[in-house]
């Protein structure tokens, strides 16, 4: 699968309590591979391609806009695989995502209720970001690091018809935030995840 072998070099920036960055192991390559499938597994959009169909200008744009949601949805279901290999364990990663809170902003708005209708799947409750206003965390400890967290995803930047890159961010505490470009590709109807790359943290 395209993008794996980028994949596999992952290594994840943490802060100490005294400031200073640990690295936490590359995960093992079939947790990789789950990231891979999650993006991979979500329906096939309706929609076909344009290979090959002239457009003009305003069609385009009217078929890109069209692709976003699906384009959205496959970044946030590799995101949530993504989100727990940063602050979850793998013994209890399972165990603590099922409690997780995530506040879900797709280009800084909320998304809309039939958006986050695509995952009701996932086992983290999910809810509009502005509903995350005014939400304390309280102290912050390695067993409750990650429950409460913060997803932003937006724009989108098309390389091709077919290839996008698109920017994600995620915040759990001041000395927990961080993000990447994940890049996307349409593969026999489906957009992908094929890599996660230039990933900072703090």
């Amino acid at each position: 699968m395209r993008g794996l072998s980028a994949l596999i070099g992952l290594s994840l920036l943490f802060a100490s309590g005294c400031g200073r960055a640990t690295t936490k192991p590359a995960p093992e390559p079939n947790d990789i591979e789950a990231l891979l499938r999650a993006g991979a597994e979500q329906p096939a959009p309706t929609q076909g391609d344009t290979q090959g169909v002239p457009l003009s200008a305003t069609e385009r744009a009217a078929w890109r806009k069209a692709k976003e949601d699906d384009i959205y949805e496959a970044v946030l279901r590799v995101g949530f695989e993504y989100y727990q290999h940063v602050f979850f364990s793998r013994e209890t990663r399972e165990h603590r995502f099922d409690r997780c809170t995530l506040f879900i902003f797709v280009e800084k708005k909320d998304p809309s209720d039939e958006f986050i209708r695509r995952f009701e799947d996932v086992a983290a409750a999910l809810k509009k970001g502005s509903e995350g206003k005014g939400t304390k965390l309280g102290p912050i400890t390695p067993e409750t690091l990650g429950q409460v967290g913060w997803i932003s995803v937006g724009g989108i930047s098309w390389t091709s018809d077919t290839s996008v890159e698109v920017h994600w961010k995620h915040y759990a505490h001041q000395r927990a935030a961080g993000g990447a470009p994940f890049v996307v590709v349409r593969e026999q109807g489906r957009w992908v995840v094929t890599q996660i790359k230039n990933r900072w943290m703090t």
